[in-house]
């Protein structure tokens, strides 16, 4: 048990460094967060993302002198002081966001996120299943939805929500004429929402000799055929030789995000990121329901559920030029907003605050961080990252390079 008078340590500054977890998922790059944070990866593993927030998975540790603490235990002590009074009261004492920065050297399993209702309701019945948390068939591993937003550092390969109807039975008709003209017939006869749920769930359920066949035909059509789709048809049929995934960068919006640029995506669109280097920021939640592109547990009829089924073009945040140091992508969600600090030559920068704990990472060069409330200061390093509590009146960041804030937004 620490004792009140350890606790009391980490609430006299209001700005700290923290200790974060790099999660090891064997779709994660062995070269790009080393080589973004200068650092090397000695034992080659792929280091997939690095987590910092308050989730119970890869918790963030508040770092003083010698001492660390879990965020939430500081959080816990004086959570309007830590979190800020409109974050605390909105969301019962929790940091409500999640940042990480996100490396894909393999694709990402092909994906959908619930909304709050579906979250909390699917949260209850696996419990009152006994279905265990950590269990392989659990679906709902907390009560939260899981918007997010992805900005690009890298070239960014992504797929994000159904392409228009009339696109998708085009592509077909080219790639899958014999293998799948049934189901293309059906589509074309209704061409709706829900004609493309029928659709996508005949697409699922597919199996043995029939998917061979239809996945056999398309693989070979996309491989002699020019675009972005149809290589990434062929990479991941290579790495997903029998997954019906592989038809994803058919069905779905299939590009490249451009290093600056942002996407958001909301409940019930199916998605998968590709390949590249991002910050992404998230409410506080690990609820993922999978279509495919993964050996891990996929509930078909949960994730049809779930889906939207609405199509057209991805959801690209248009950012606000805050100063001219500071560019804020800011989605339509309560839980979060993602600003990039940009510093070319030397200089001194203070964000406005909005009385609302934010977290911030590094990237490039290095800062001073002064705490203007109690006249402390942090050197922050490329690869490090800080935590600002709400009750911080201001700060300033002096230095050269780029840093990522997230926060709750007013």
């Amino acid at each position: 048990m620490i004792s009140l008078a350890k606790y009391s340590i980490f609430l006299d500054m209001h700005i700290y460094k923290l200790e974060n977890t790099i999660q090891e998922y064997d779709w994660g790059s062995r070269t790009l967060i080393p080589e973004l944070f200068g650092k090397e990866n000695p034992e080659d593993t792929p280091q997939a993302e690095l987590w910092m927030g308050i989730h119970p998975i890869a918790e963030s540790r508040v770092i003083r002198g010698q001492e660390t603490l879990p965020l939430s235990e500081v959080i816990a002590v004086d959570p309007e002081g830590v979190l800020g009074k409109q974050t605390a009261r909105m969301f019962r004492n929790n940091l409500p966001f999640l940042l990480k920065v996100l490396a894909a050297g393999k694709p990402l399993s092909l994906q959908a996120h619930p909304d709050l209702e579906q979250a909390r309701s699917g949260f209850e019945r696996e419990n009152r299943a006994g279905i265990p948390l950590d269990a392989r068939e659990r679906n709902y591993r907390d009560d939260n939805h899981k918007p997010e937003l992805i900005y690009a550092i890298t070239p960014f390969i992504a797929l994000n929500g159904f392409r228009n109807i009339d696109e998708i039975i085009v592509e077909l008709l080219t790639v899958a004429s014999s293998s799948l003209s049934m189901e293309i017939d059906g589509l074309k006869h209704n061409p709706t929402r829900s004609g493309l749920k029928s659709f996508y769930a005949q697409i699922l359920s597919l199996e043995g000799r029939r998917k061979d066949q239809v996945l056999s035909e398309i693989v070979s059509r996309c491989d002699t055929a020019r675009g972005l789709r149809y290589r990434w048809v062929g990479r991941l049929g290579k790495e997903y030789p029998r997954d019906i995934g592989v038809l994803s960068p058919l069905l779905l919006n299939c590009f490249e995000l451009k290093p600056g640029n942002a996407m958001f995506l909301g409940p019930g669109v199916l998605h998968a990121y590709l390949q590249g280097l991002g910050i992404e920021i998230m409410a506080n939640s690990d609820n993922v329901l999978r279509g495919g592109l993964t050996s891990k547990y996929i509930d078909r009829d949960e994730l049809l559920k779930t889906l939207t089924f609405e199509s057209g073009s991805p959801d690209f945040v248009v950012p606000e030029q805050v100063s001219p140091n500071e560019t804020r992508f800011s989605p339509r969600v309560p839980e979060f907003a993602l600003s990039c600090i940009d510093i070319e030559s030397f200089s001194r920068y203070t964000p406005v605050r909005n009385g609302n704990a934010e977290i911030l990472i590094c990237t490039s060069g290095g800062f001073s961080v002064g705490d203007g409330k109690c006249g402390n200061s942090l050197r922050i390093e490329r690869g490090e990252s800080f935590f600002v509590f709400g009750s911080s009146p201001a700060y300033t960041v002096e230095g050269q390079g780029t840093l990522f804030r997230g926060m709750v937004p007013s």
